[in-house]
C-alpha cells in the first residue's frame, strides 16, 4: 500500500512541475497563474496568437471571475483576429451571469450573444453549429431572449 501512495505522490508532483511548459521554459505552477498570464495577454493583443488565447482561457477557468476577464480577450480575438472560438466565448461570457435565470438578460445583451453565436457557427465552430441546429436559432428569428431561453431550457 505504501508503494502505491509513494508512486502516486511522485506522479502527481511530476505532473505539477511539467504541466505548465511554454516556449521550452518551464514555469512552475505557482508562477503559472501570474507570470504566464501577462505574457499570454500581450501575445493575444499584439499578434492574435490563438494558442496563447486558448491557454489563457484554460488558465482563467480556475479564477472566480475568469469569465469576466476572458470577455475582453475574447472580444479582441473575435473582432480583430476573426477567431471562431473567441466568437463562441463572447456568447458564453455574455450569457454566463444569467444561467440561473436566462429570462433576466436584457434584450440588447441577448441580441449580441445570439449574433456572436451565429458568427461562430458560420466560422465553423462545431458547438455553436450544434446549438443553432438543435434550437433553430437565427438573427431574424423570434425575440433574442426567447431564443436564449430555448438554448438554455
Amino acid at each position: 500500500m505504501k508503494k502505491y501512495i509513494y508512486f502516486s505522490i511522485i506522479i502527481s508532483t511530476s505532473i505539477l512541475f511539467y504541466s505548465c511548459k511554454h516556449d521550452d521554459k518551464t514555469i512552475y505552477p505557482m508562477e503559472c497563474s501570474t507570470k504566464n498570464i501577462s505574457q499570454l495577454k500581450r501575445q493575444i493583443v499584439e499578434t492574435g496568437d490563438t494558442s496563447a488565447y486558448d491557454d489563457l482561457s484554460i488558465l482563467l477557468m480556475d479564477y472566480e471571475y475568469g469569465d469576466e476577464e476572458l470577455l475582453s480577450y475574447a472580444w479582441i480575438m473575435a473582432n480583430k483576429y476573426d477567431y471562431a472560438q473567441a466568437y463562441f466565448d463572447v456568447f458564453d461570457c455574455l450569457t454566463v451571469p444569467y444561467l440561473s435565470d436566462i429570462r433576466q438578460i436584457d434584450s440588447m445583451t441577448a441580441q449580441l450573444a445570439i449574433k456572436y453565436l451565429l458568427i461562430a457557427a458560420k466560422k465553423g465552430h462545431l458547438q455553436s453549429s450544434e446549438i443553432i441546429a438543435s434550437d433553430t436559432i437565427s438573427e431574424n428569428g423570434q425575440d433574442p431572449i426567447g431564443q436564449l431561453c430555448k438554448i438554455f431550457q
